[in-house]
């Protein structure tokens, strides 16, 4: 019977430890209401509607995400995936590095002052665009606003990639697509 018993109490701490597997490690998501310094954040940074983030020498191991209303400014610091953002009210990069893609839509200021862009730069519908000082090794495209009855700015200052074959569109060059003269502004500059 004791053989029995050391079997059965064997054969449950096996099934146990089966069972527990070990969880894949998901990484963090960050909201940001407030000013963070000197830091590395693993994961995502989302800003949520309505409130401001500030990044002073920080390193986010992931996505920026801008919420309606909010706003974002790092200063001297590192953004390893992209930034995104729609609605927003304010995003400042200044001295800052981002490895992936900016991607902005229906804000109202944008200031890109000293930075670079790994990836490809998007700005639409955006009321004031400021770039300053800054390299785009992606794609940049002009900011385009589709809604009418507005005044916009658009300042440049930037190097983006000297485009050698602008994208056609039926027979037509997209001016979306172009880099500006020699590569050191955008084409709407």
């Amino acid at each position: 019977m004791k053989i029995t018993l050391w079997g059965l109490l064997a054969a449950l701490l096996m099934m146990s430890f089966a069972t527990v597997a070990p969880v894949a490690a998901h990484p963090m998501r960050v909201s940001c209401t407030t000013v963070l310094t000197d830091m590395v954040i693993q994961g995502d940074l989302v800003v949520p509607e309505r409130s401001h983030c500030e990044l002073n020498n920080v390193t986010v191991l992931g996505n920026v995400r801008i919420h309606d209303g909010a706003g974002f400014t790092p200063y001297d610091s590192r953004i390893t995936g992209s930034i995104t953002g729609a609605q927003f009210e304010l995003l400042q990069l200044l001295n800052t590095t981002v490895d992936g893609r900016i991607r902005l839509r229906g804000g109202v200021r944008v200031e890109i002052v000293g930075a670079t862009v790994a990836g490809d730069l998007r700005l639409n519908d955006l009321y004031e665009v400021v770039v300053l000082e800054s390299h785009v090794r992606g794609s940049a495209y002009r900011p385009r606003d589709k809604r009418p009855g507005r005044i916009l700015r658009h300042e440049c200052g930037a190097r983006c990639p000297l485009c050698e074959q602008p994208r056609l569109d039926r027979g037509r060059r997209r001016p979306d697509d172009v880099c500006g003269k020699g590569g050191t502004r955008f084409a709407a500059c």
